[in-house]
């Protein structure tokens, strides 16, 4: 999880929001094992109401399964599992690390990305404006990389990236979509591009059945 500031909110019965919040540089990333760490005071876990409860400087309580594994708890949603978190124990230090099953990491990068291609309200000066994108290009990568940046201005567009090794090539088509109606970067060649959304997302194996868009490309 790449953020500054890692937040989880629980809902208290009288509508209140308590914050566990774990900063950048207080945890550690496994991109290999897809979780990230963090350090924690103590835990406690209460089989009858099946609720998980860390503590940091602030305590936050989860509802989980225990599992067969010793210190490991299920997290479900919908009777559908959704992630697990594994309690590790060394000295006297425990640290929490958490893992999101692939299905559900997928769901919030869609809607992440459903926000970037459909537009999304920003506030200023009391009113709510849009943001809708008027150029878009996204490709399918071998490694995260922001590909693109130094090679798109307004009115121009340096078609020799579209070389690049890191581009995912499907029967001969590059994995690259492009939006551009009113041509801000000048006319592009998508002879060999991606101009449908849906279809891009498909061919990439990222889209759900429910119609949801799921990939993490370099926008």
């Amino acid at each position: 999880i790449e953020q500054e500031e890692q937040t989880i909110k629980e809902k208290k019965s009288k509508g209140k929001t308590k914050t566990f919040k774990i900063y950048e540089g207080e945890y550690e990333i496994d991109d290999d094992g897809n979780f990230y760490k963090f350090t924690i005071g103590k835990y406690s876990y209460n089989a009858d109401k099946k609720i998980l409860t860390l503590s940091l400087v602030l305590t936050h309580s989860i509802e989980a399964d225990k599992t067969e594994k010793d210190k490991n708890y299920s997290i479900k949603k919908r009777n559908n599992p959704v992630g697990e978190i594994t309690i590790e124990v060394k000295d006297s230090k425990k640290k929490a690390i958490f893992k999101l099953e692939d299905s559900e990491k997928k769901k919030r990068l869609g809607q992440i990305l459903g926000v970037l291609k459909n537009g999304l309200i920003y506030h200023s000066s009391g009113e709510n404006e849009g943001i809708v994108p008027m150029f878009m290009i996204a490709a399918g990568l071998k490694v995260p990389i922001p590909l693109f940046n130094s090679y798109v201005e307004l009115g121009s567009f340096e078609s020799s990236i579209m070389k690049n090794g890191y581009i995912f090539v499907n029967s001969n088509k590059k994995m690259v979509y492009i939006y551009n109606p009113k041509n801000l970067v000048g006319n592009i060649d998508t002879t060999n591009l991606y101009t449908e959304w849906d279809c891009f997302l498909k061919d990439l194996g990222v889209k759900t059945n429910n119609g949801t868009n799921q990939t993490s490309p370099e926008n």
